[in-house]
């Protein structure tokens, strides 16, 4: 029975490491490859195109964004033996950094952009805020991985 406790608890460490694995590569590519066409688009089409990429987020990042931080939840209480508490509440941390500077700094940018605004400011705030969400989402897998060990 207490096998089957740390396997269980193990999986839950794994889960949350995979999810979160693949929030930083979709955040990458983010980053790196969808964000920058934005200062592409006319003024007058980025409402509608904001609009589309907004869309195609809901599934593919913005859901796991959500689950990514729900996983780790868990390791507060249920995380496997070996496993120090200060891992678990260092990595559900950078995952309350991670919200903070989404509402407080990142959604602020999308507001504007939604709003047809994507001057050189607007754009310079979105990268800015989405690297340093980028770096929690780094940092929470590398402490994850760490965990896994």
């Amino acid at each position: 029975m207490a096998s089957s406790i740390e396997d269980s608890r193990r999986w839950l460490l794994l889960g949350a490491a995979a999810i979160n694995l693949y929030l930083l590569g979709a955040a990458c590519v983010l980053w790196a490859v969808v964000y920058p066409q934005l200062q592409d688009v006319g003024r007058a089409e980025l409402p509608a195109f904001h609009a589309s990429l907004t869309q195609h987020l809901r599934v593919a990042f913005i859901l796991p964004e959500f689950l990514s931080f729900f996983s780790l939840v868990p390791l507060l209480w249920r995380r496997p033996e070996g496993v120090p508490g200060w891992a678990a509440w260092a990595v559900v941390g950078l995952g309350l950094v991670y919200f903070a500077i989404t509402f407080a700094w990142h959604l602020p940018q999308h507001q504007r952009l939604a709003g047809g605004e994507g001057s050189a400011e607007v754009m310079g705030a979105l990268m800015a805020s989405h690297a340093v969400r980028t770096v929690t989402v780094a940092l929470r897998c590398g402490l994850l991985v760490w965990m896994a060990r």
